[in-house]
Order: structure tokens, then sequence, then C-alpha cells
């Protein structure tokens, strides 16, 4: 399944954003046929409206067949990056198991499943499913194509905390390659207030700490061709495309706020606040979170992720707390 969440997909990107140059063993070669999530959706929601006597079963897939091989060459050219890939005779599935675990998220008996999924050709051969469903499911690139795309639209890994981390006010981890980190502050102050308060950034509010720091980052992008810091915000309220300094506004709603990176980066980031309500029962204290995530592209944005950590934490941080310590000041109901 093409589609952000799947451990094949997710291998995949991992394999592209991290080897510039790959040993690629038989069964990547092997055929298989991979369907992108939304059109499994649309499966599964006429599925449940089908009226049959007794049970059947149908084969689905995409509306190519093509290969792992394949699949790594178009992400690569949807990421924009070039990728050399150099083909062995064979590599056991117990070696190939093992390379997914060190190079993906994938765990080992993950990683194993979809090399013996990979093995026979993963393809249709009962083309039955065509005459009983109306779905016409679009090929591999197309498909992700729209993975990407609406990854980007929902934002849904800014609020996929992992089970152990659900609990930690401030916690980081890896979503597929995406760098999450979050950041949990409780603030006296009510919901309407702290609401407001998450607007108050960028432009003439500056960001809170060091933004002297935000403005030198903002020079050095506008040396290599970038937005730079703008040093501005428009009037009135946000809206989703509003610009301020290096940022653009992709979500605003009464207690949320993201926005993503403008500046050049090897990646994409993003920045997320929002303030939650910790009894419903009352408006005060509320809940201050502040998310960052970064989706490197290439080596290179790894590179870029672990050099500039220090610093990254450091001014999150220092900025999270006084976001929040501003917020606590303000009079209530403004």
């Amino acid at each position: 399944m093409i589609g952000a969440g799947s451990m094949p997909f997710e291998a995949i990107r991992a394999l592209v954003n991290k080897l510039p140059v790959m040993i690629t063993p038989k069964w990547v070669r092997e055929q298989l046929q991979p369907i992108w999530s939304g059109d499994l959706k649309s499966y599964l929601i006429e599925a449940a409206t089908l009226d049959f006597a007794e049970s059947a079963t149908f084969e689905i897939g995409g509306s190519e067949v093509i290969s792992y091989r394949d699949l790594l060459h178009i992400y690569a050219k949807e990421r924009g990056l070039r990728r050399w890939m150099i083909n062995v005779p064979v590599v056991t599935p117990y070696l190939s198991s093992h390379w997914l675990r060190i190079f993906t998220p994938a765990h080992y008996k993950i990683g194993r499943q979809i090399v013996e999924s990979a093995t026979p050709r993963s393809i249709v051969r009962d083309f039955s499913a065509k005459e009983v469903f109306s779905v016409k499911p679009i090929g591999a690139k197309e498909a992700v194509t729209r993975a990407l795309q609406t990854e980007q639209e929902d934002l849904a890994f800014l609020d996929s905390v992992p089970h152990q981390h659900s609990k930690l006010r401030n916690s980081r981890w890896i979503d597929g390659t995406r760098f999450i980190e979050k950041r949990t502050h409780i603030v006296n102050s009510d919901h309407e207030t702290a609401s407001i308060g998450i607007k108050k950034i960028g432009g003439q509010y500056g960001w809170y700490w060091a933004t002297w720091m935000w403005r030198l980052r903002g020079a050095m992008d506008r040396v290599v061709g970038g937005v730079g810091y703008r040093n501005t915000r428009p009037a009135g309220d946000l809206k989703t495309g509003s610009q301020m300094d290096f940022w653009k506004v992709v979500r605003v709603s009464n207690s949320r706020l993201t926005l993503a990176a403008e500046m050049k980066l090897p990646g994409e980031a993003f920045f997320d606040l929002k303030v939650e309500r910790i009894d419903p029962e009352s408006t005060c204290p509320v809940k201050l979170i502040h998310t960052v995530s970064f989706d490197p592209k290439g080596l290179l944005g790894f590179i870029y992720w672990y050099g500039l950590f220090p610093i990254h934490k450091l001014v999150f941080d220092r900025m999270a707390q006084a976001l929040a310590s501003r917020i606590e000041i303000e009079p209530h109901g403004r």
C-alpha cells in the first residue's frame, strides 16, 4: 500500500532519503502491483455495501505492475533526488531484513515480512474485482504524488504521538523519516486568552527568545536565494496562506496555529502551536503544546538536522517557555 504509515512505503521513503547509492538484491526487482491507500479505502467502503449470499475473495491492486526498484526511482524523482542502484544476484531474506532494520523504521520481523511478500510475484491474477467494484485504481507515480500531498495537507503526523511518549511533557521521536519534537507547558491562563496568545507571534511580536538568531537565519537564507526574514505579518487575523517572516500559515483555528517553513531547507519543516483544556469543566489552566517537525530530503537533510540539533533545542526550549510565561501575564479574556 502506498500511503503514510504503510511500513513498505515508509521503508522506501527511508531508503531513498538516506542512501544515495543502494545495493538492490533480486527481490527488489520482483514484480508487484502497489495500490494507493485512497483506492484501498474506496474498495473497503464499497465492499461494505455489497450483498453476497456467501463469502467472496477479491484480489486488488493498482493500475500497473512495477517492481520495488521502480518504486524507489519513482519516490526519488518525486522528491527531486538522484539515486544510484547496483544490482546484485542474490541476498538472502535474512540479510535483507537486517539491512532494512538498519536503514528504515521497520523492525526485523516486519522487514522479513516485506522481503518475503516481495519474493513471489505480488500481482493480481484474478480480475473479478473489476466486474464487481466501480473503483478505478491509479498508477504508482500518481499514488506516490497523492500520498505525499495528502500527508502535507492533513498534517496528521503532528498529532500522532507514540504511546511511550503520550504522557511526557517533552519528547522527541522519529515518525518514518520525519523528526518530531513536542514540548508541553501547563499555563495558568484561560483557554480564550491562551488561544489568542499563540497567534501573537512573528512580525512585530518577534519570537519571544533570541529573535536576533531568527533574523540571522533569515539573512543566511537570503544569501542562498531564499525569502529571508521578511519582518512582517498581515494586519488583523491570520488566515491560511498568510506569510510571516520566513513562515507560511497552513492551518489556523480558534486554538491552533500551524506554520510551514518557506526558507531554503534540505527538507520540509513545520511549526505548530496548540492550546488544549486540561479539564473539560474548566477553562483554566490549559496546556500549551509546541511541536516542531522536520522531514529531511536526502542525506543532506539528516546532516542539517543533526548538525543544528543543539541550537534548535536551545531556541525552541526557551521560546516555548517564554511564550508560556507571556500568555500567563496577559489579562484573562483578552
